[in-house]
């Protein structure tokens, strides 16, 4: 299938205003490249596709918003496993994936934009900078971040793997975390999370909530002198390593002793929460 491409100036995403004259169908492959500062809000529910698109992309050059909150773009993006989003605007894009499956295989948040998840389940997410947030609807499986800054709102089904290589960014629920740099903070209601928490030299974690940390290896800073409440740490597996860094603060966590992995041990005074 040709690329189709939304016609500039457009306001809405219906047939009409595409290249091909049909734009959103299953198997498609969709760019946004000029708009003039004009944004599409209207005709923007495809859920009604079976099988999704194969690509729909949003280029540097198209200086609008795509959808807004509330009304976001809705469509699969499944139609092979290669299928993807991207969004590489400097503006706003709302999205949420829904229809035959309720699935994104691939999204990549790649401009200098900021991207707005409401809803559905994204296999593989890659944030390389900007902003992305994703609500309390969204599932996201396996998610890196190479960059950038945002939030993603608590859900009851985990992630399976979370790695961040840069970037500042909010995780409010569990799964396997490995934080290779940047800032990492976890704020998870949950009461009984699972959380596999790997940071690495350069990695920083700080802890608002996250009541039990089952499993951590720790080459990096932790912080968890700004935790709202007492934190069970290392239950199972608890590793210091030689350039890691522990700020406890004053609650009375349950902190299990580490295995030390040789160097320079750090802990912070348990009555200031100072290193």
């Amino acid at each position: 299938m040709a690329i189709a491409y939304l016609n500039e100036n457009a306001t809405s995403a219906a047939a009409a205003n595409w290249s091909d004259s049909t734009g959103f169908a299953d198997g498609a492959e969709l760019v946004l490249s000029t708009s003039n500062g004009i944004s599409v809000i209207n005709d923007v529910d495809y859920s009604s596709l079976t099988t999704g698109v194969e690509s729909f992309e949003i280029q540097e050059t198209f200086n609008a918003d795509a959808a807004s909150a509330g009304q976001p773009f809705v469509f699969d993006a499944d139609a092979s496993s290669d299928a993807f989003v991207r969004h590489r605007g400097p503006r706003r894009f709302y999205y949420g994936a829904g229809g035959g499956s309720n699935n994104c295989n691939n999204y990549y948040q790649a401009g200098n934009g900021s991207t707005y998840l409401e809803g559905g389940t994204f296999d593989n997410m890659d944030v390389v900078r900007g902003e992305f947030y994703a609500n309390e609807s969204t599932v996201i499986t396996n998610m890196t971040a190479w960059g950038g800054r945002g939030a993603i709102e608590y859900n009851a089904t985990d992630i399976t793997l979370y790695y961040q290589s840069r970037g500042q960014f909010l995780l409010k629920r569990g799964g396997e975390i490995i934080v290779g740099g940047g800032t990492l903070t976890l704020d998870i209601p949950d009461s009984s999370p699972s959380i596999d928490l790997t940071i690495r030299r350069g990695g920083r974690v700080i802890v608002l909530r996250a009541d039990v940390i089952a499993n951590c290896h720790n080459e990096g800073m932790l912080d968890m002198s700004r935790a709202k409440r007492p934190v069970t740490l290392g239950g199972t597996t608890h590793e210091q390593g030689p350039y890691a860094k522990l700020v406890r603060g004053s609650l009375n966590h349950a902190i299990t002793e580490p295995l030390y992995l040789g160097g320079v041990y750090s802990v912070a005074n348990p009555e200031t929460g100072s290193i």
